[in-house]
């Protein structure tokens, strides 16, 4: 029916979306650098954690299975964050550092075992991390 349900809001503007598996959750970053999370059910954040390390996020995923999410920024850096009982960890786990410029795009594979990570802004600015050893190729 195209009808709007309800809105949710957030500090400065988004840039990356992305529902949970569940589908219970949507995340969303914006230019300030902090990762938010709504509850679709209750319609409203949970949870605001700041993306440590990030000027300003560009790019959001979430795995298959809902237990990592990853955050890409301005200067081309990718932060992992664990996912406990529906709620995103303070700190992430680990930064993968292997672009220079933005990143404009986030996909984790259907078994949440690769993370392919690229820019739009430099030629073959493409990345693919192995997320058990998080080797970047």
């Amino acid at each position: 029916t195209r009808k709007l349900l309800f809105d949710v809001k957030m500090n400065g503007s988004c840039r990356g979306a992305a529902f949970s598996p569940c589908e219970n959750y949507m995340y969303g970053v914006g230019d300030q650098a902090e990762i938010y999370q709504f509850d679709l059910r209750m319609r409203k954040c949970v949870s605001r954690v700041g993306d440590l390390g990030q000027c300003s996020s560009t790019s959001l995923a979430v795995s298959a299975n809902g237990a990592l999410i990853a955050t890409g920024g301005k200067m081309g850096t990718v932060n992992l964050f664990k996912v406990n009982d529906n709620l995103i960890e303070e700190k992430p786990f680990k930064t993968l550092m292997n672009l220079t410029t933005s990143v404009t795009d986030l996909a984790f594979n259907p078994t949440s075992e690769v993370l392919s990570f690229s820019s739009k802004w430099k030629k073959n600015a493409f990345r693919l991390a192995h997320i058990p050893t998080y080797t970047v190729f």
